[in-house]
């Protein structure tokens, strides 16, 4: 990515000391007409959707009102992208002589209802993932796979959606979502091939099912990374108010952290051995430590994501009562009160909790405080 910027600024750099800052009118005619066909500078936006989406969808109002020269705008993004589907089928074509089982028209109409229909095939393939996670979950539980999961298949989520930034913003992802999806079916050949040779070979059934495994893994680690990422991030940028799940998977580091210092604090013996209590000690000063760095990381994401919002006075009310209800349940402090009754006698542990707790009470006033009303900062 960063390399793709610094050839840009390069052909910038030359195209500014060939003539000037501004170029002439008959060349910035002629450039603007070609920059909706321009398949070149469609790099750089599609790598920033697959190595940042959050932050790549959460600027696509700023970059449609800046039409800024790096990124393009959604209509050109989607007419570059027609332009370069046209270029690699014909290449393709000429390239290996295929004759193609379809015409021109056919192909043009196909890959029109493929984009046009973006938002229910990615609902469906969101909600085949969520039924085979629900399956993994026997296995094992993964709070943010299983929060993230859901975003994408709750229609809470789409009631909060701003259509106008939902609109621009599956433009992108539509273009972006049928190269993504030709790159998961050639991986899903290639190992589907693997698979069949490797059952048919002498090596036995042990070869057959380590394949079996990295195919599963490779198709779903495909999806999600090419795919369900980016638009469950799509969909967390356009919602105009985080939904409790959202503001749940922002707390779930925490959470694990503060549930580490819980455990540590219940294994306190009234009686303990000077070694054992020494050790709990550490091992609560640990977790305290470890916890209160995730609860800034978790302040700091609030905070990013509530410097863009401009909220009314009744959205604000809202929100704040959500994420005092999500707070709640993720940090349980009069559970932690009630085992610290238990350790009145040591002082230095008392203390730690006590910081815990304070910590946690300065934490939540403060994403409060951060939250904007429409018109200035409450």
């Amino acid at each position: 990515m960063l390399f793709v910027l610094k050839v840009i600024r390069w052909i910038n750099s030359i195209k500014r000391r060939l003539f000037g800052r501004s170029l002439p009118h008959w060349m910035s005619d002629g450039l603007g007409f070609l920059s909706y066909f321009d398949f070149v500078s469609f790099a750089p936006t599609s790598l920033l959707i697959i190595l940042a989406p959050g932050h790549f969808f959460r600027r696509v109002p700023i970059i449609i009102r800046s039409k800024s020269p790096i990124y393009k705008t959604p209509i050109k993004f989607v007419t570059a992208g027609c332009t370069l589907i046209v270029a690699l089928g014909y290449l393709l074509g000429k390239t290996w002589n295929l004759t193609l089982p379809w015409s021109r028209q056919e192909a043009i109409f196909e890959v029109s209802v493929i984009i046009i229909s973006t938002p229910i095939w990615i609902f469906a393939i969101c909600v085949v993932n969520r039924l085979l996670l629900s399956l993994l979950y026997c296995f094992g539980d993964n709070p943010l796979f299983r929060n993230e999961a859901a975003i994408p298949t709750s229609f809470s989520t789409y009631r909060r959606i701003n259509f106008a930034h939902y609109i621009w913003s599956m433009m992108y992802f539509s273009i972006y979502a049928y190269f993504s999806m030709q790159l998961i079916v050639v991986v899903v050949l290639v190992f589907s091939i693997m698979l069949i040779g490797s059952l048919n070979s002498t090596h036995g059934t042990a070869v057959g099912g380590i394949i079996f495994i990295l195919y599963s893994a490779a198709v779903v680690s495909c999806l999600h990374v090419l795919l369900l990422r980016p638009y469950i991030e799509l969909l967390k940028a356009c919602v105009v108010l985080p939904t409790k799940r959202m503001n749940r998977i922002k707390c779930i580091e925490a959470k694990s952290k503060f549930d580490a210092v819980k455990r540590a604090v219940s294994r306190f013996d009234p009686a303990p051995s000077r070694s054992s209590e020494s050790t709990l000690e550490e091992l609560v000063y640990d977790s305290a430590s470890e916890f209160m760095r995730q609860l800034k990381s978790a302040e700091k994401e609030f905070g990013a994501d509530d410097k863009r919002r401009r909220l009314s006075a009744d959205q604000k009310k809202a929100l704040i009562q959500e994420r005092n209800e999500v707070f709640t349940e993720a940090f349980d402090i009069d559970g932690l009160r009630a085992e610290m009754t238990k350790i009145r006698g040591r002082e230095r542990i008392v203390k730690m909790i006590e910081s815990v707790i304070t910590a946690i009470e300065i934490f939540r006033s403060r994403v409060e405080k951060r939250v904007w009303v429409s018109g200035g900062k409450s």
